[in-house]
């Protein structure tokens, strides 16, 4: 009986070492499961929030791999589809990864986007809006034009003046919006189907200066 003890116990316990190795060694160095922190994102983003979520995912997510694996055994790469509660846990992996993946494609344009030039407040508006801050107050300088009256003397109307005159329309430039700019507004404007009001308003602007 002793010798069949002596037995099992030769044969099952390396059998259990190399089990419990092979548990030990999954995580034990840097592997799969881990995620690297990209060295091209740009640390002085905008939005020091994400900046700081990006980094405390990536230690997260190797760090929750390793939780589930040596407190419930679940791989979060390989496991068993049918149980609800283990895919649970691998999907949250799954969405830690998905999510640090896109906030650092983000962090990245922003490094890049920063070596051509601009700065986080143009960054901002770019990735908020979809238009660059360039763009925005161009729009803005062109609405502007519509607050002309007739009557004005002004930079805007010498400004308005100007860009006639660049479309080959022939007026005095002078910055003075008298009956010459009116005439030749209007003229504009019927030629570009809007209506001949002789005025400057936001249609009219904005077909001027598109």
């Amino acid at each position: 009986m002793k010798r069949l003890f002596y037995i099992i116990m030769i044969i099952g316990i390396p059998i259990i070492v190399f089990f419990q190795y092979q548990k030990w060694t999954k995580f034990s160095t840097p592997n799969q499961y881990d995620y690297s922190a990209s060295d091209q994102i740009d640390n002085h983003y905008f939005d020091q929030s994400l900046v700081k979520l990006y980094y405390q995912n990536c230690a997260e997510i190797g760090s929750y791999a390793r939780s589930v694996w040596y407190t419930d055994g679940i791989d979060v790469k390989n496991y068993d589809q049918n149980d609800g509660e283990i895919k649970r846990k691998a999907i949250y992996y799954e969405f830690l990864v998905a999510q640090t993946k896109m906030i650092e494609k983000k962090l990245e344009e922003s490094k890049s986007l920063k070596q051509k030039g601009l700065n986080n407040q143009e960054i901002k508006v770019l990735f908020e809006t979809g238009i660059s801050l360039q763009e925005q107050q161009k729009e803005i300088l062109i609405n502007s034009y519509a607050e002309v009256q007739f009557g004005e003397i002004s930079q805007k109307v010498f400004e308005i003046q100007k860009r006639l005159t660049d479309l080959g329309y022939s007026l005095p430039i002078d910055g003075n919006f008298r009956n010459s700019t009116q005439e030749t507004i209007r003229r504009f404007q019927s030629e570009n189907n809007l209506a001949p009001t002789g005025l400057i308003d936001l249609k009219t602007s904005q077909e001027l200066f598109k």
